[in-house]
């Protein structure tokens, strides 16, 4: 009996497994992942103008303390994409994030045109493959293209309001305007314009004369009997600016409702000057007034016959204030120091009579897209004046009499 029974024993050992199976501890210490998503972002159709938003979510997949430092973002030019934390809900950086933790921040995109822009969005933590990267593309649309096409034509209206200096040292300026005068309105009479020309003196906003129109028997001679009129003992302390200011507003001789302003004309208002303003109208005050009196800027201009910018010549100060006026209303600046008067006075004359802007029919225009063309062939020689959304031609270069003029723009879409 007990050598069965230690046989038992003996058997029931032998098919015993002795083997060890201890469990397995690992000494790495907990370790953060970053997962961003999403990791890779491409936005399209995205009209030109416009903007949309994208989150972005930022998580902490391993088991140790996410810290995430800093976010750039890397970008193409122009700065097209751009991104938002929410520090109101995430807080500042740096951000802590435990296992399964995440945070959401934002991204958003506005093209300016139809070229595709791309950037990297870089994340830096103490994940051990920090930084970590991430794609964004973005492609812009167009909404829509348009032409507009114009038809230079003289006008048949212009009113022309002269301000002259009568400070002392103007004699030979008033002399050389005076022997010119011709050149200026026989222009006008050759292109059967009907004008009405007035002068006002630097320190007067009177008119000096009656209104010289194409009705008088000797038009020349009466625009030269006021200049000779004019002289030269008036202020030496310019105010022409506030003088033409003065003339057009109000109760003013040349103001609307006068003898002088037709409502359906232009207004063209010429500066001559060896000196510059010192009255108390800004360019900028006197510039927005003028504009407001027509009900475009292809029916109001400003010239200025002055010393030249920046620094003047022998015979006359630089004149700064009646050139920024003259800017501001699209106009020319011709040097007062030149001893020919026949060729500026013939320019004055042309640019009085002709538009030199134009005024787009769609106010949301891209302005890089802009082409123009003059009887098709393009034209690099004027600029976009976006307060007044026109295309504005250079002095020397404007279109001449039935010349057809087309501007090509994309245009922004209104964004949802």
């Amino acid at each position: 009996m007990f050598k069965s029974f230690l046989y038992f024993i003996l058997l029931t050992l032998s098919c015993t497994d002795y083997t060890l199976n201890p469990k397995i501890v690992s000494n790495e210490p907990p370790q953060p992942i970053i997962q961003v998503t999403p990791d890779d972002l491409m936005i399209t159709n995205i009209s030109a103008g416009c903007e949309t938003t994208k989150d972005i979510e930022v998580k902490n997949v391993g088991t140790g303390m996410l810290e995430i430092t800093g976010i750039e973002y890397y970008i193409t030019l122009p700065v097209n994409f751009s991104y938002d934390l929410d520090e109101s809900a995430n807080g500042a950086l740096p951000w802590f994030l435990m296992a399964e933790e995440e945070k959401t921040f934002t991204i958003t995109y506005n093209p300016t045109d139809d070229l595709g822009d791309n950037a990297f969005l870089e994340i830096e933590s103490n994940d051990i493959s920090s930084p970590t990267m991430v794609s964004t593309d973005g492609l812009g649309v167009y909404y829509n293209w348009v032409t507009d096409e114009f038809e230079q034509d003289s006008l048949k209206d212009v009113d022309i309001l002269f301000v002259v200096d009568n400070s002392g040292s103007m004699q030979r300026v008033q002399t050389s305007l005076s022997d010119n005068f011709d050149t200026f309105i026989n222009i006008f009479a050759s292109s059967g314009v009907d004008y009405h020309i007035a002068f006002i003196t630097t320190d007067d906003p009177t008119l000096v004369g009656d209104i010289v129109t194409p009705l008088l028997v000797d038009p020349i001679g009466e625009a030269n009997s006021q200049i000779v009129s004019i002289g030269t003992r008036g202020s030496s302390n310019e105010k022409g600016i506030q003088m033409s200011y003065e003339a057009l507003r109000g109760s003013g001789e040349a103001a609307p409702g006068s003898d002088f302003f037709r409502d359906d004309s232009k207004l063209v208002i010429i500066y001559i000057s060896d000196e510059d303003d010192h009255g108390s109208i800004t360019p900028a005050v006197a510039s927005s007034y003028f504009i407001a009196l027509k009900s475009s800027l292809a029916y109001i201009t400003a010239h200025a016959v002055i010393g030249d910018i920046p620094y003047g010549c022998n015979t006359a100060a630089s004149g700064d204030y009646y050139n920024d006026v003259a800017v501001l209303m699209s106009g020319s600046t011709l040097s007062i120091c030149a001893t020919d008067w026949g060729t500026p006075m013939e320019q004055l004359a042309v640019e009085s009579m002709i538009n030199n802007s134009f005024p787009l029919s769609d106010n949301k225009p891209v302005e890089q897209t802009i082409e123009v063309t003059v009887d098709g062939i393009i034209s690099y020689d004027w600029s976009y004046d976006s307060v007044y959304n026109a295309i504005i031609f250079d002095s020397m270069s404007i279109p001449l009499n039935n010349q057809i003029i087309e501007v090509n723009y994309a245009i922004f879409s209104e964004c949802p």
